[in-house]
């Protein structure tokens, strides 16, 4: 049997362990991250490794709000975008 949905609704896409023991995802309003260097950079890029380099694109914050709604819609993943416009690209 699967895991609640009143559960997963609460609990889905997020680590509080990756975040300081946070009960709840914080709220990233960083515009860009440190990509450390132009290896990793272009790594990101690529899609060669996971991680966040512009908010535009994603960052942690948007990135707990996709898994959560991929776990209660039984998804693979979820995408969400910052207008209606951005969801017809």
């Amino acid at each position: 049997m699967g895991v609640d949905f009143r559960t997963q609704a609460i609990h889905a896409g997020y680590e509080p362990l990756d975040n300081g023991r946070a009960a709840v995802p914080p709220i990233y309003a960083s515009a860009a991250f440190d990509l450390g260097d132009a290896a990793r950079g272009d790594a990101l890029a690529g899609g060669d490794i996971d991680g966040f380099e512009y908010s535009r694109v994603a960052n942690p914050t948007v990135d707990a709000l996709e898994k959560r709604l991929a776990a209660l819609g039984d998804g693979i993943g979820a995408v969400a975008v910052g207008s209606g416009m951005a969801a017809a690209y």
